[in-house]
């Protein structure tokens, strides 16, 4: 019996080690499932802030590119209207280049007109003038007749 007691006594030693040991086992895993939940929840939060990041920047990209789509109206428009503006401009300098050459020519012939007009001014005040100088040559003569009969009635 002393040896029954004796194995017993040795099962209960080998019974309460392996309690330990399991025990520090269980501790163990406790502390490594410990552990490894932190890093899931850890890992999880980075998951979600990297799920937020693409979320903000695909928002930030379509925000892009609706601002990229409106500059790019934007410039047709502006091109659109600088080509035009170009257009009216070089339109508006050839209709203003046309105007004062029709000005021009409007002019130079009112001052044809008047040197015409000046000219039959010039030509009947010579007329007048050489008839003048005739009548008063003829006068000038006459008087002088008269003179000469008038001398020499006397």
């Amino acid at each position: 019996m002393h040896e029954a007691n004796s194995q017993l006594e040795n099962l209960r030693q080998d019974l309460g080690d392996l309690r330990d040991q399991v025990e520090e086992g269980l501790r163990s895993l406790a502390s490594q499932s410990s552990t490894a939940l932190r890093a899931l929840e850890h890992l999880r939060s980075e998951r979600d802030d990297s799920q937020r990041e693409r979320d903000m920047l695909r928002e930030s990209l379509k925000d892009k590119e609706k601002v990229e789509q409106g500059l790019r109206e934007k410039l047709a428009r502006e091109a659109s209207a600088s080509t035009q503006a170009h257009e009216n401009l070089g339109q508006a300098k050839v209709a203003t280049l046309e105007k004062q050459l029709k000005d021009k020519v409007a002019e130079n012939a009112a001052l044809q007109e008047e040197i015409e007009r000046l000219e039959a001014i010039a030509e009947r005040a010579e007329v007048d003038a050489a008839r003048q100088a005739s009548l008063a040559a003829m006068r000038g003569s006459a008087d002088s007749n008269a003179d000469l009969v008038h001398l020499r009635s006397q």
